[in-house]
């Protein structure tokens, strides 16, 4: 006797068994083979109608026509479930792009918190000595140097003013740092899987992505710069209410007061910020390579730091001194032009540099703060890929 759709008999012996396990092992390694052969829906359709009209025939269906059904249906499963592991695969890739970008956001606004709380007497001298010209018209200048300056400041406002609006700067620095930090490492993982790898990285691609980074973050927190501005120079104003009183109340342009000074604002930040992170970008990957003690040396990033952020604020401080210029209180320039040939005319050429010493000082250490605290950041968090800016 013969079972149906088998061509086992019951006195089969232990070697016709063996022999049938084997053709299964054999089977199994060819359906293992073709895994991802996708097969047609309408092919395995159209084989069980072929079958159900046979047997209404009466006619018999092989073991062969069966396997190959089986195999269809192997198969399509495979395939199915190869399909939602890649979906799994994305979903967790997606997942743990979204975590490192939160990552990224949040080392970088600590790591210019931190950098900029440091620097802020500074930077706040910086400021009075860039407008002071403007914001005292005629008037014998007040500030002359960073200690001359800190020490009249000490003595006119008290210790606590020489970081006078630093905590709403604080609140513009956490989210500008945050969003710079993330939209470089962003824009450049972009160049990178695009472009075919490091070793098409070069320096045009690093201030490509360091431009993008400074408009995205100039963006984002503009009208934060526009009241710490207010808070440095104008020592009547009663807080972050006061300033924002002050900046609607001048001229009639309302909630675009805010934005005033926007223009000159990201021409003087981009290009500072696409030259610093190139070059630091630059000098880390050389060095690291010529020098692999430097990774992981926080005294070798501090340096890199400090000699990129020196670098570009040393091409970009005239306009740097034009955007602050351009944000102070009435129409002093028509606008960006109007402003280099003016401040060309009235103060000569050294008048483009005016306070580029105090901010030199603080660019520094800030940069080199930011920079070595931000890559401390990420690796403390875990952040995966850990991108070489």
């Amino acid at each position: 006797m013969v079972l149906r759709g088998s061509k086992v008999r019951p006195e089969s012996t232990l070697e016709d068994s063996e022999a049938a396990v084997e053709r299964a092992r054999d089977y199994l390694r060819q359906a293992q083979a073709n895994l991802r052969a996708a097969t047609k829906t309408d092919d395995l359709k159209e084989a069980l109608a072929s079958i159900h009209r046979r047997e209404s025939h009466g006619e018999q269906v092989s073991p062969n026509e069966l396997q190959d059904i089986v195999r269809v249906l192997v198969e399509k499963i495979d395939a199915l479930e190869e399909t939602e592991r890649q979906g799994q695969r994305q979903v967790h890739q997606a997942e743990r792009q979204v975590r490192d970008t939160l990552y990224q956001l949040a080392a970088g606004g600590a790591a210019g918190a931190v950098a900029r709380t440091f620097v802020a007497p500074v930077d706040r001298v910086k400021i009075l000595m860039q407008t002071q010209h403007v914001n005292n018209a005629g008037a014998q200048p007040k500030y002359f140097s960073l200690v001359q300056s800190i020490k009249t400041i000490v003595k006119d406002e008290g210790v606590a003013k020489l970081w006078r609006g630093n905590g709403v700067n604080c609140i513009r620095v956490v989210p500008y740092s945050g969003f710079q930090f993330a939209s470089y490492d962003k824009i450049k993982s972009l160049f990178l899987s695009s472009g075919g790898g490091e070793q098409n990285f070069g320096v045009p691609q690093r201030l490509a992505c360091g431009a993008g980074a400074a408009i995205v973050a100039t963006c984002a927190t503009y009208p934060l710069d526009m009241i710490r501005l207010r808070l440095s120079v104008q020592p009547e104003l009663t807080g972050i209410s006061g300033a924002v009183r002050s900046i609607l109340a001048d001229g009639a342009g309302g909630p675009r007061a805010f934005f005033k000074g926007f223009i000159p604002t990201v021409c003087s930040i981009t290009p500072f910020v696409a030259i610093n992170f190139a070059a630091f970008d630059t000098i880390k990957t050389t060095a690291h390579q010529r020098f692999p003690s430097t990774q992981n040396n926080i005294p070798a990033t501090l340096s890199m730091g400090a000699m990129s952020g020196l670098f570009a604020q040393t091409c970009c401080y005239p306009l740097d001194l034009v955007r602050r210029r351009m944000q102070m209180k009435g129409d002093v320039y028509k606008g960006v032009v109007d402003a280099l040939r003016t401040i060309g005319k009235e103060e000569g050429f050294r008048g483009f540099y005016k306070g580029m010493v105090p901010n030199a000082v603080k660019v520094v250490p800030n940069t080199a703060i930011r920079f070595m605290a931000y890559d401390l950041l990420k690796s403390y968090l875990g952040i995966e890929g850990k991108k070489k800016r």
